[in-house]
């Protein structure tokens, strides 16, 4: 099978800690698989391009696989696991992140215990790690070039780079999530100039334009290069903006208990890439965005998610389509 759709992005074992004091520990995550995710819930065709360590556990894998998602741009490299995600929350969806000492401790989860281990908010942690972590453009199985469209999750800025410009190069459309954070000035724009869709989150935004209204903000990244910009917006959904027509769209989240609100945009940003290519309309990819993102939040781990039917899915999509165009 050749995929219709690709992901590329990170992997991370993931220690979650709800703002109702649930937690989990050593999940499969990371946003290359949770895009995949949020595609697969659309389209039984879907491949994902990324980098595990030796000791990623098979089983994560596998079950990927046994729900019809390519893996073969899968890649082990030669050291042990070193992404990991380890985070607590709180009612309002923020977070707090851990360093990776606090593993040891994650099982008592008290303040006492994890204070100690918190990392402060003005340091980046994602994309630590070795830069082995990276996949890049000539990893791609042949035939992954045959894909109707790909999305970029949030890499190094090296990687992004360069799988923009092979998708560039090729003319296969793609949509983009990042801020190019770790850029030298003024490349990311660069770069910008080849997207067809950006989907940056707030702080994405907030990166590149600093505090600028969100109906200001997507039409002015809009000029920038991408045709459609839809700026992800927590709890308040997504705002999306279609150069072509100069019309933007609210749409609000779905209405579900958010156990968990890890991968919440990576899968909106697979469910858009599908609805994007599919209808050719930016509302209607918003809408199968945020749709599969509702099923992504309702229980740890990436692989829950891989159950979802289509009808469930149709439904959803349904009521939130009569939901938005009220708005």
């Amino acid at each position: 099978m050749i995929p219709d759709f690709v992901t590329v992005g990170g992997t991370v074992l993931e220690w979650i800690l709800t703002a109702h004091d649930q937690a989990n520990s050593r999940a499969c995550g990371g946003n290359s698989f949770y895009s995949a995710v949020g595609a697969h819930i659309w389209s039984d065709r879907v491949g994902v391009i990324t980098h595990a360590g030796s000791d990623y556990p098979q089983s994560f894998l596998r079950d990927f696989a046994d729900a019809g998602i390519d893996i073969r741009g899968v890649s082990r490299i030669d050291e042990p696991h070193r992404l990991l995600f380890i985070v607590q929350y709180n009612d309002h969806g923020d977070r707090r992140s851990f360093t990776p000492e606090a593993v040891a401790d994650w099982g008592k989860h008290t303040p006492e215990q994890l204070e100690k281990y918190l990392v402060p908010p003005a340091s980046p942690m994602m994309f630590e790690g070795s830069s082995k972590y990276d996949a890049m453009p000539d990893e791609v199985p042949a035939d992954f070039w045959k894909a109707k469209a790909f999305h970029e999750a949030p890499m190094r800025f090296k990687a992004q780079r360069a799988f923009a410009e092979a998708l560039h190069a090729r003319g296969i459309p793609f949509t983009l999530d990042s801020s190019g954070r770790g850029a030298p000035a003024g490349e990311f724009l660069k770069v910008l100039q080849q997207v067809p869709v950006f989907l940056p989150s707030e702080t994405d935004v907030a990166d590149l334009l600093g505090d600028v209204k969100p109906e200001d903000a997507v039409r002015q990244l809009s000029a920038m290069g991408p045709q459609v910009v839809s700026m992800k917006l927590g709890r308040q959904g997504s705002l999306v903006y279609d150069r072509r027509t100069g019309r933007s769209h609210r749409v609000p989240v779905y209405p579900t208990y958010a156990k968990d609100p890890t991968g919440a945009g990576d899968s909106y940003c697979g469910g858009f890439l599908v609805g994007w290519l599919e209808t050719g309309d930016a509302f209607e990819a918003a809408l199968r965005g945020t749709v599969s993102s509702s099923f992504v939040v309702e229980y740890f781990d990436a692989r829950h998610a891989l159950r979802v039917t289509r009808q469930e899915a149709e439904r959803r999509l349904n009521r939130l389509r009569a939901i938005a165009t009220r708005i």
